[in-house]
């Protein structure tokens, strides 16, 4: 994938692909002065907020991950005075920035105008804890044979994670009426095919 594209041709791709990656010091180049910075203080910065909430394609809708719960509140707050029509602002078991599988996940929901949290649990969902090593990756060459196995039709752990916080966004995105049917909806893609070829089409159209 190449990530670093300019914003004029990421907007073909979108139009074409239906989804893109927008690389955060390509959209704000002041990020690439932040992060080495970041790195030498080693500890969580207002860029842990900033940072998921600076959205250059200016959505409406969308799940954004935080580490820190005590964050999610004002983040979810901000989503909501800049225009959000529905959003999710998820602090997994851990702390993840994303929807976790070893434990609850904190939700903050913005719906309607209207901001409240619940919690999710991995196991209504008929999703089993992960073992010791069950998420462990590793570089991008382990990583991308993670995925492979994955689309070519391995369960797991990983398969897990990656199903529950698509589930997210299909709901957020209206595509999904609860994370039950999104779970469905996105193991469907991937035994189809289907997301195995998106991401091979995305791919293609980056380069």
């Amino acid at each position: 994938l190449n990530y670093d594209v300019e914003p004029a041709r990421l907007e073909e791709i979108i139009a074409d692909v239906g989804l893109g990656f927008a690389f955060a010091r390509t959209y704000h180049p002041s990020m690439r002065h932040v992060g080495p910075v970041r790195t030498q203080l080693g500890i969580p910065t207002v860029f842990n907020a900033l940072g998921p909430l600076a959205n250059p394609a200016g959505v409406t809708r969308q799940v954004v991950g935080v580490a820190d719960v005590s964050l999610a509140g004002r983040m979810i707050e901000v989503l909501r005075a800049t225009g959000s029509e529905a959003s999710w602002v998820v602090t997994g078991h851990g702390p993840l920035d994303e929807i976790a599988i070893d434990g609850p996940t904190v939700v903050q929901e913005l719906a309607n105008g209207e901001i409240s949290s619940f919690d999710i649990d991995p196991t209504a969902l008929g999703i089993d804890p992960p073992g010791p090593d069950g998420l462990a990756g590793g570089d991008a060459e382990a990583n991308k044979a993670i995925m492979d196995r994955m689309f070519a039709g391995e369960t797991g752990s990983e398969r897990d994670i990656v199903v529950v916080n698509a589930a997210a966004g299909l709901v957020i995105a209206g595509v999904a009426t609860d994370l039950t049917d999104g779970v469905s909806k996105a193991e469907s893609a991937i035994d189809s095919g289907a997301a195995a070829a998106k991401v091979v089409q995305l791919v293609d159209a980056s380069r």
